[in-house]
């Protein structure tokens, strides 16, 4: 299901996929000058007008007949609120950046209008096609009437090898987005340099278990750190020690992610910790490396689609791990 993605019919799609994939409404390959924004947005349609200017902006819309100057920058703050980085996640996998580049910017008007969850249900991420075409993916059982939501996060990726790209926006700032593996203190601020507050079950604090959650939060970014501290070095001495630690660490990370509802890229991430640290187990237990690259191929299925190819560089490491003896 491909269609333009200013059509109210894509809301339903829902219903028939876990995923959905559409058209940007207005691209540009590099960051454009505001005369070229301008450009594009006149030789849109009326419809795509409409649904273009029906977008968030951080001012009041023009009156019905507004001077032109401050009709132009209206459409200029309009893209300075929603066009984005399509960035696809999966350049990180095969460590290179996006076919494109990662100053091509570009705005997918039902996305847009995605608000942040630090709990979300969805994940989004772009195709390698020219232009890139924005991906929806349900990560979670939805129920009627629940509103989809993604994670304003500048990490999308299980591995980022490159931190001077973002996933949904920021312009190439690593420091901006909303890492949810963290405890409320440290969204709250986070999502505040965003410009708003977030309602979210995580971020409720009149919640009677809200002290449970952020608990668990602060916990599970405390248990990322460990397990991504690069300063250990480990001798021969201690380095069963340390991978016992580390898979303990790990198969932590997985249970306090799913309590919190965190299916999504963060499992896979546990999960990636958790199969690495299964490898260098001793033989008799590296079959448990196997079970664990299982579920951790269905969350990336999920997150991006077996066509993906984060999708494909994981079946191929369970294929090499069917095969040790």
């Amino acid at each position: 299901m491909q269609q333009e993605e200013d059509t109210q019919a894509e809301w339903f799609a829902y219903r028939m996929s876990s995923r959905m994939s559409s058209q940007p409404l207005v691209y540009f390959p590099a960051v454009p000058r505001p005369d070229q924004i301008i450009g594009a947005f006149k030789q849109l349609s009326k419809r795509k007008k409409t649904a273009y200017l029906n977008l968030t902006a951080p001012c009041k819309a023009p009156t019905a007949a507004p001077a032109k100057e401050d009709y132009e920058a209206y459409i200029r703050r309009v893209w300075e609120s929603n066009a984005i980085d399509p960035f696809t996640p999966e350049a990180d996998w095969t460590n290179s950046r996006a076919p494109l580049g990662s100053d091509a910017r570009a705005i997918y008007p039902v996305s847009a209008r995605l608000n942040h969850s630090c709990t979300p249900n969805c994940v989004r991420s772009f195709d390698t096609s020219d232009p890139p075409k924005a991906r929806l993916h349900v990560v979670r059982n939805i129920a009627a009437g629940e509103e989809l939501t993604i994670a304003y996060a500048h990490v999308h990726s299980v591995t980022c090898t490159d931190q001077s790209t973002t996933l949904c926006g920021g312009f190439n700032n690593p420091e901006w987005g909303v890492d949810v593996c963290t405890g409320w203190s440290v969204r709250r601020q986070a999502i505040r340099d965003l410009g708003f507050e977030c309602d979210c079950k995580a971020c409720n604090r009149s919640d009677k278990l809200f002290r449970l959650y952020n608990a668990r939060r602060e916990r599970i970014a405390e248990l990322f750190e460990r397990l991504n501290d690069r300063s250990i070095t480990p001798s021969m001495a201690n380095i069963d020690a340390l991978i016992e630690d580390h898979l303990s660490c790990a198969n932590e990370l997985v249970a306090w992610l799913e309590e919190e509802g965190l299916v999504g890229v963060e499992l896979a991430r546990a999960y990636a910790h958790a199969r690495a640290y299964e490898t260098m187990h001793s033989p008799s237990k590296r079959y448990r490396a196997t079970e664990v690259q299982w579920k951790y191929l269905d969350i990336i299925q999920a997150c991006y689609g077996k066509d993906s190819a984060a999708y494909k560089q994981a079946e191929l490491l369970m294929a090499i791990l069917r095969r040790r003896p």
